[in-house]
């Protein structure tokens, strides 16, 4: 008699257990005993599990009638468990003896909400604006499953991920994240509906660099030529004050004549670059980039007589090679040519398309960092400035390794390359050599012609110099290089020099390859390996008792190079370096480019407030920076587009100096316009103590007429932007 007592007790404190345990979920038995299932029907709520167990020896299965589950033959006290997670009637039979039935009725049960918690980044993680951030989350259900998991940035969602594992990544720079503190949670739901929100997590976004304020220099801008594509730079004929070069990426020379588009092209070499440019991607950088006349255009005596250049990218004729091919043994896939031609002899405002010479070229495997400018400088020679050969981190197939091309004088990829482009059978008297390919002449003092070093190289360590200029005045170099993935730089030129990339990243240490600094690609969590002046040897971007030119992608992400203003228009701006970034935007697409100007000796970088857009310093309608262009006078216009090369989102415009009137008295009214519209004209009769008055239909409007009234001595007038 103790004994049973003994054993009761011990099978209630049994029960006991089973319960505690699964409070959350309960077990139901049946036992196969007698040829039968034991209860033959039970009732159970979703989430609780079923366990049979064999009692009879006879190999019997627990086998659904729809095939949800299946034991198999159990052996003698041998157990099957199987958990219900949604509601409804299950009959079930023994397979080897399927006169026994069951059946198992699921009532939908209190469901349990789901556990979610996020378990990267730590909390309080630092991020630069470009970096990835890895968002990884833990999500399970006791009594059911997970169906999706939400991430919010506060209240605004970022991904709504459906499928396991529940992660993503993401960056700032392409909206998930903005500058400062963000809090991160997740909110996992399961199949029944409940919910459940995880801890927040609060990533940091900061600056490797100061913020680029707005400057107290603002502009106009007057479109003189719309409906383009993609226009990426503009030059004039040295002594020509009527033509304006434009360039379009698709192959077409535009002319803009006394301030108007001409319909038909000086140039069409769309067959030539297209391909290897893709005119439908927005993003490609190859096409027609660079355009240089020469020193001698107008000088009938002189072999560069209506002698102008282009720089483009073509693809490479069979059985033939370039001057340079890719240093590695990677795919020259296509060439960037510099190519010669003469403007035609009858209109100067057309060159002949069966003019053409290539001067030198230079194969290509990757699609990016073509460089793009080519110009004369001061001492009458052409600088073309070269990419490192695309990819990213100066690594990949077209790259010599280790060390990259930039750092590498067997290449000239990476590089500012000098040279004398006209045929060497004009220049005999030249004392430079003539190049391999007998194409141009390698000036004397050049820095690096040892064997095996490329001659034409007269600076080094570059990234992707896509837009340079030289100061008229004073001769100087001026050039932006475009950055990885958080520096943009602008940079000083001198013979021989070598600018870092890619051992730096504007003043900063940059991780070529993964390592203990960081990742590849990176310049260390902000504030970042910051290291001006060493290691020894290498030069820093252009700067100045307050300041060093350069920015970081919170400011832009593509550094757009321009002209140093030597122009009239604008004299707060005389000497000051114009240039642009492509966009502030990523995704969906990249959009909201913006104009800076940098003082040169100070080391300033400044945006241009923008009145006839309220102030705004970010262009209107989306448009990306792609280039500038200069005319004779030395006024500037900068070059944008909202669509790719094969649109017409394409816009020039002249940058002016806004709030300039012009006015005529005619007869009884005076006519009054200037630059562009989106001020308002205001006006003050005899003396200016009293109030502004907003001329009537004057906030839509650059022009208008107004009436002279018989009783004022005197009117002023003023242009007033919001």
């Amino acid at each position: 008699m103790k004994t049973l007592a003994r054993e009761f007790n011990w099978s209630l404190c049994a029960a006991a257990l089973i319960i505690a345990s699964n409070a959350r979920a309960a077990i139901q038995d049946v036992s196969i005993a007698g040829f039968s299932f034991q209860p033959p029907s039970v009732s159970i709520n979703t989430g609780d599990s079923v366990r049979w167990t064999e009692m009879d020896g006879a190999f019997h299965s627990s086998t659904s009638d729809d095939g949800l589950w299946d034991s198999g033959s159990l052996p003698f006290q041998g157990q099957f468990t199987f958990q219900f997670t949604a509601s409804g009637d299950f009959p079930y039979h023994c397979t080897p003896h399927p006169f026994m039935t069951g059946s198992i009725s699921v009532t939908a049960g209190a469901n349990q909400p789901p556990s979610v918690t996020i378990t990267n980044p730590a909390d309080n993680a630092v991020f630069g604006n470009t970096d990835s951030v890895a968002v990884r989350t833990s999500a399970t259900d006791a009594d059911g499953s997970v169906t999706n998991v939400q991430f919010f940035n506060g209240n605004v969602s970022l991904r709504n991920i459906t499928n396991a594992p529940f992660n993503f990544t993401g960056t700032a720079i392409a909206g998930s994240f903005t500058l400062g503190t963000n809090t991160l949670i997740a909110v996992a739901a399961d199949n029944l509906g409940a919910k459940a929100t995880s801890a927040p997590v609060r990533v940091v976004i900061s600056r490797y660099l100061p913020p680029i304020p707005t400057g107290n220099i603002a502009i106009s801008l007057l479109a003189v030529a719309t409906n383009m594509s993609a226009p990426d730079y503009g030059i004039s004929p040295r002594g020509d004050k009527t033509r304006l070069f434009v360039l379009e990426q698709n192959g077409l020379i535009r002319v803009i004549q006394n301030g108007v588009l001409l319909p038909t092209p000086a140039l069409d070499i769309q067959g030539r670059v297209q391909p290897p440019l893709n005119v439908g991607n927005p993003n490609d950088e190859r096409g027609l980039l660079g355009l240089a006349f020469h020193p001698g255009y107008t000088n009938s005596a002189s072999p560069g007589y209506r002698t102008l250049y282009t720089y483009n990218s073509e693809q490479i004729p069979a059985a033939t090679s370039p001057t340079y091919p890719v240093p590695t043994a990677a795919t020259n896939n296509y060439k960037n040519v510099l190519n010669e031609w003469k403007i035609s002899s009858t209109n100067a405002g057309v060159i002949d398309p069966t003019s053409r010479r290539e001067v030198i070229s230079f194969g290509k495997n990757a699609g990016n960092h073509n460089g793009g400018t080519c110009a004369f400088g001061p001492d009458g020679y052409l600088y073309l400035a070269l990419g490192d050969g695309g990819d990213a981190n100066d690594v990949g197939a077209s790259h010599i390794s280790p060390g990259g091309n930039a750092q590498n004088l067997s290449t000239p990829l990476g590089k500012f390359l000098r040279f004398d482009p006209l045929s060497p059978s004009l220049t005999t008297g030249s004392g430079d050599a003539v190049s391999t390919n007998g194409q141009y002449r390698i000036p004397s003092g050049n820095p690096f012609q040892a064997a095996g070093q490329a001659p034409e190289i007269y600076a080094y360590g570059l990234r992707n110099p896509y837009r340079f200029c030289f100061d008229p005045v004073t001769g100087d170099l001026i050039h932006a290089d475009v950055g990885q993935n958080n520096v943009e730089e602008i940079d000083r030129l001198i013979l021989g020099g070598n600018y870092g990339w890619a051992i730096k990243e504007g003043d900063f240490l940059f991780n070529m390859t993964n390592g203990p600094a960081g990742p590849q690609g990176t310049i260390g969590t902000p504030p970042g390996h910051r290291s001006p002046g060493a290691p020894a040897g290498l030069i820093d971007p252009i700067s100045g008792p307050q300041g060093t030119l350069e920015y970081d992608h919170n400011e832009g992400i593509s550094i757009t190079g321009g002209f140093v203003y030597r122009g009239t228009a604008i004299p707060a701006l005389y000497g000051k370096y114009i240039f642009g970034d492509l966009a502030l935007k990523t995704a969906p697409v990249r959009a909201d480019g913006r104009l800076f100007y940098a003082d040169l000796q100070a080391g300033t970088l400044a945006t241009f407030p923008l009145p006839q857009f309220g102030g705004n310093p970010v262009l209107p309608n989306g448009v990306t920076v792609h280039g500038f262009a200069q005319d004779d006078d030395g006024e500037l216009y900068a070059l944008v587009t909202n669509t790719s090369a094969n649109g017409t989102g394409g816009i020039v415009y002249k940058i002016l100096a806004p709030g300039h009137l012009t006015i005529k008295l005619i007869g009884n009214n005076v006519d009054i316009t200037w630059p562009v519209a989106g001020g308002r004209l205001q006006s003050q009769t005899n003396g200016l103590n009293g109030t502004w008055v907003t001329v009537p239909n004057s906030t839509t409007t650059n022009h208008v007429v107004a009436p002279i009234g018989p009783a004022n001595t005197s009117v002023y007038y003023r242009l007033a932007f919001p």
